[in-house]
């Protein structure tokens, strides 16, 4: 391939990621129309509600669903995510995911969002307790306690609910901030195999005047066979007045990081980490972000000596990433597309054709894939074979037909 051809393939690549971006502005209609159109609305989420016995009360829950995880989608079955404090995490939560699979950080997940009720804090503690953390009794705290009803609830009558409907592969993860961090590592704790990944955010460990913190290290201590992968982090505390606030989060949530890795084997995984500059309030979102990079550490980093093998290696990396659980993944679109990519600027055509063909196999409505397949035949001179996927992208979206109307056109000037 001459350097030519190079500089105008990158530029042509340049021009598809362009056309990928403006297609997803097309897509999202704009305030105007959205006043206009109240029908054409843009759907982030779907609202539900739950009779529960345990709970005795209807339960509000909200669900996440990418395309690709709809029962029948090409990527189904896909993992599941539960997270507390639905009310005030589903907006910053569904974007996270939906920005880190894009990138192929993450696999698509579905969301589970679990809004609280009345009584927060008696469905996230586990035990019952007034102390405050920094030895005063809250009268607030008097319906604490009824954490182990809650986790009932979500195993025994919300995850049937929700993974009868949407069909998922069999791994959880299960996020919570403060008293959710708190449930989230009880759960761990106390019933290892109902998540298979935990995130817990600035977590209350002080909890009961940190008797809930013994009774884990001594259950940890028996945990080390259990699959797992466990995120803890913590805000950054500066003391106030006489009252040092450390004790209430940082210290308890290092002391408990502590017996984990103490206890860490091939199948218990865990990682601590710090947010400085951040507050109780403020650490959530980063927290969420670095906790799902931690869940699927290697996800998007594919070792030098898997790429230099090819497809097959590539969907072997995957479909072992989860093996652990029984559970084999697809290769993220994002990095095929990538190899694909650097196959053909190492006149490895072949390798690229391959690469875009699986990606249209396994998300047959993607119309960049097919864009990208029709660019790899058009530089190899095989028009006929490009006009085809051209001709599918107009297929899938109308609006592209003026710019895939210019390409085919070039092209035939080309022969």
């Amino acid at each position: 391939m001459s350097k030519q051809h190079k500089k105008d393939l990158s530029l042509i690549y340049g021009k598809m990621s362009k056309l990928l971006c403006l297609s997803l502005v097309l897509m999202i209609p704009s305030p105007a129309v959205m006043a206009a159109s109240p029908e054409a609305a843009l759907t982030i989420g779907q609202n539900y509600t739950l009779a529960s016995t345990y709970l005795k009360e209807d339960r509000p829950y909200s669900v996440y669903l990418p395309d690709a995880c709809k029962t029948g989608g090409a990527s189904a079955p896909c993992p599941m995510l539960y997270i507390l404090d639905g009310e005030r995490t589903f907006h910053h939560a569904s974007g996270v995911l939906e920005t880190m699979s894009l990138h192929g950080q993450i696999p698509q997940m579905i969301m589970v969002a679990i809004a609280n009720t009345a009584d927060r804090t008696g469905d996230l503690t586990p035990t019952h307790s007034l102390d405050d953390g920094f030895g005063r009794q809250d009268p607030s705290r008097s319906t604490s306690g009824g954490g182990e009803r809650f986790l009932d609830f979500i195993e025994h009558e919300l995850i049937p609910e929700v993974e009868e409907r949407y069909k998922p592969m069999p791994y959880r993860i299960l996020v919570g901030h403060s008293f959710g961090g708190l449930i989230t590592l009880h759960s761990l704790v106390n019933r290892p195999a109902l998540f298979q990944g935990h995130i817990a955010i600035d977590s209350s460990l002080y909890w009961d005047n940190n008797s809930w913190l013994r009774q884990a290290e001594a259950k940890l201590e028996q945990m080390k066979t259990i699959k797992n992968r466990v995120y803890v982090s913590v805000a950054e505390y500066a003391p106030k007045g006489n009252m040092d606030i450390s004790n209430r989060f940082e210290r308890p949530g290092e002391r408990f990081s502590y017996a984990l890795k103490a206890n860490q084997s091939p199948h218990l995984q865990s990682t601590y980490q710090q947010f400085a500059g951040e507050d109780h309030g403020s650490v959530g979102l980063p927290s969420l972000y670095y906790g799902l990079k931690f869940v699927f550490d290697g996800y998007k980093n594919l070792p030098p000596s898997v790429e230099s093998q090819g497809l097959e290696a590539v969907k072997a990396y995957y479909r072992d990433y989860l093996g652990l659980y029984g559970i084999a993944l697809s290769p993220p679109m994002a990095i095929i597309a990538n190899l694909a990519l650097t196959a053909e600027l190492n006149n490895r055509y072949d390798e690229s054709i391959a690469y875009h063909t699986y990606n249209i196999k396994t998300h047959p409505k993607s119309a960049g894939s097919h864009y990208a397949l029709a660019e790899t035949y058009r530089h190899m001179g095989k028009t006929d074979q490009a006009t085809i996927h051209y001709k599918k992208v107009v297929e899938l979206h109308p609006k592209w037909a003026e710019h895939i109307e210019v390409m085919m056109s070039s092209m035939s000037q080309e022969q």
